[in-house]
């Protein structure tokens, strides 16, 4: 650690990695990596009677921008689960899990029956950083009821309020490379590795990144938790954040091979299944094809004649009100409408895409919208949520990168921005 430390902080070695630690009996950290039902039933017992655990997911970056029900894919949606005591990290890469012949047509049948209990227990506390984010994926992804998900933001906000004798507790998300960095004395290696395919076979450095943000979390939680035991008069410790209970399933059927071959080769960028199509070269494929709708049709014919959904309907009643108090707004009504259903009201990319339309827009043209009405009218936003859902698919990225570097110096996130004065002194909501 003391070597670590000694390091430019510009050198690239002085990231931090659960290898630098010890459990009580003076033992290194291992890592136990798991791509069966079998590994994960023999290697999640130990957690069982843990209190606390460090929890952690990793997906495949830009999966929701396919225009797929919410129901498909949870290899990508849910590609890696990782869980952590002072002693192990273990991980669970569903991605390349190895379904069990009975659950061979069904994929939310990957997570593990001991994986679940975890997951789902109430006194097992799955402490990490914008866990709500990684519990609605469970749950919408994998039918999972996530329970005591415990977030470190507010934890460190807690204490942090208490030492600083400060009135009121902020409820903003705080980035895990910044509080590795405030109680473990070292960056996170937050690099490209980030982006990878997790639902992909993966290396060495992939499985350290995984390993590590698990296991960062467990150890912040227990420094947080020392300081705050030792504040005096001790406030009490903040609760579990709460997922709501499984949504009604949208009705879905399963994509044929061809299909899901197509949207993967999309998201990868090439043909992740090897197939070849023997007959798109053909001249009657050519002919079918030239007799396929336009865009332009498709797009008419998605136009419904049923009543906008109350989402939606409240978010034009805030581009209106937004209009009269800001009559020299810069943004188009379309990014403003995305802005509201996204922010204002909180409905994640997948359903802002749904709510649109019919068939769903595409997320990156309504990350695009929510991107340019922050840029162009100084709207407030959430730092964490929007660096993980919007940023990553942004086309000119550098149009943003202030704009982060800027709410992170000032902690923006829910506070009053320019040209929304009701919302001044307004803490961030979840």
């Amino acid at each position: 650690m003391e070597a670590k430390l000694s390091l430019k902080d510009e050198d690239p070695g002085k990231a931090w990695l659960h290898t630098l630690y010890k459990n009580s009996n003076g033992d290194p950290v291992a890592m136990k990596y798991c791509k069966t039902i079998e590994d994960c039933e023999r290697e999640l017992a130990r957690y069982l009677d843990e209190r606390v655990v460090g929890f952690d997911m990793e997906w495949l970056q830009y999966t929701s921008s396919r225009s797929i029900s919410f129901s498909q894919f949870p290899r990508q949606n849910v590609a890696m689960i990782q869980i952590a005591n002072e002693s192990t990290v273990t991980l669970c890469h569903i991605g390349q899990m190895v379904a069990p012949p009975e659950a061979a047509n069904d994929e939310t049948k990957l997570i593990s029956p001991t994986l679940q209990r975890i997951i789902q227990s109430e006194t097992i506390l799955k402490v990490g950083v914008n866990v709500t984010n990684d519990a609605r994926r469970l749950r919408d992804y994998v039918f999972l009821r996530p329970r005591n998900i415990f977030e470190l933001s507010d934890l460190h906000n807690l204490v942090e309020s208490h030492e600083n004798n400060e009135a009121k507790i902020s409820r903003r998300l705080v980035a895990l490379s910044r509080l590795t960095q405030l109680y473990m004395l070292l960056p996170l290696d937050k690099g490209p590795v980030r982006t990878s395919n997790w639902d992909r076979p993966v290396n060495d450095l992939q499985l350290k990144y995984a390993a590590a943000d698990a296991y960062v979390g467990f150890r912040i939680f227990h420094v947080l938790e020392e300081r705050r035991r030792a504040l005096r008069p001790r406030p009490p410790l903040p609760v579990a954040r709460i997922i709501d209970d499984l949504p009604a399933p949208i009705e879905s059927r399963r994509l044929t091979p061809k299909e899901e071959t197509d949207i993967l080769a999309e998201v990868h960028g090439e043909n992740p299944l090897g197939v070849i199509d023997a007959s798109s070269s053909s001249p009657a494929a050519k002919k079918t094809r030239s007799k396929s709708p336009s865009a332009s049709k498709i797009r008419a014919a998605a136009k419904s004649t049923v009543p906008p959904a109350p989402e939606f309907q409240r978010a034009a009643l805030w581009l209106e009100d937004f209009h009269k108090k800001n009559p020299d707004a810069k943004s188009t009504n379309s990014q403003l409408r995305a802005y509201a259903l996204w922010h204002v009201f909180e409905q994640d990319l997948d359903t802002v895409c749904r709510l649109w339309r019919d068939p769903p827009l595409k997320v990156v043209t309504v990350t695009g919208y929510i991107a340019e009405a922050i840029r162009l009218d100084k709207l407030p936003f959430k730092v964490e949520r929007f660096r993980n859902e919007v940023y990553p698919l942004a086309f000119k990225k550098y149009l943003y990168d202030s704009l982060l570097e800027r709410a992170e110096l000032e902690g923006e996130g829910e506070e009053k921005q320019e040209g929304q004065k009701e919302d001044e002194g307004k803490e961030e909501k979840e």
